[in-house]
């Protein structure tokens, strides 16, 4: 199916301004596609616009060169009060599918498949290049039965834990 087909890009949160939120600058994203991050807590108030927002279980990746292709990537999760919002260079994507597995997901937007057919859509001055929306839209994902992304996923992690990522 077409990526955007089981997944919602950069949705909105509703979350009380007073809420405190977990605030995530680019710098706090590690590389090497880790699932890894550092928040700082804000008031949702502070970070709800001008931000790009997430919520725990969205997969997020940075659209924008070198970041991209340095693995930023994360799958959100413990987020204070369950929100976040970070940098505008994020894209975010929310399942709206139960028939798609999250960690399925993110190791698809993380194959050499998915970020060398990117990489030739990049669009910009060199060293500010940015995956466009319409790559996303056209883009296709191959959706196996839950079953067998749960196993897929298995392999990889197997595979991870012999490399010691």
């Amino acid at each position: 199916c077409r990526l955007l087909t089981p997944v919602a890009l950069d949705p909105k949160n509703d979350v009380d301004d007073e809420t405190p939120a977990s605030f995530l600058p680019m710098a706090a994203i590690e590389e090497g596609f880790r699932n890894q991050y550092h928040p700082e807590i804000r008031r949702w108030k502070e970070i709800k616009k001008g931000f790009t927002q997430f919520a725990d279980g969205d997969v997020v990746f940075a659209k924008i060169s070198p970041c991209f292709e340095n693995g930023k990537y994360f799958i959100a999760s413990c987020l204070e009060s369950g929100a976040g919002a970070g940098s505008t260079e994020l894209y975010v994507l929310r399942s709206s599918s139960k028939g798609l597995y999250r960690k399925y997901l993110f190791y698809f937007l993380a194959s050499n498949y998915f970020m060398g057919d990117a990489k030739k859509t990049f669009m910009g001055s060199v060293g500010q290049q940015r995956i466009k929306k319409d790559y996303l839209e056209r883009m296709m994902l191959p959706v196996p039965p839950l079953d067998e992304q749960h196993r897929i996923v298995k392999t990889i992690e197997a595979a991870f834990s012999l490399t010691n990522l």
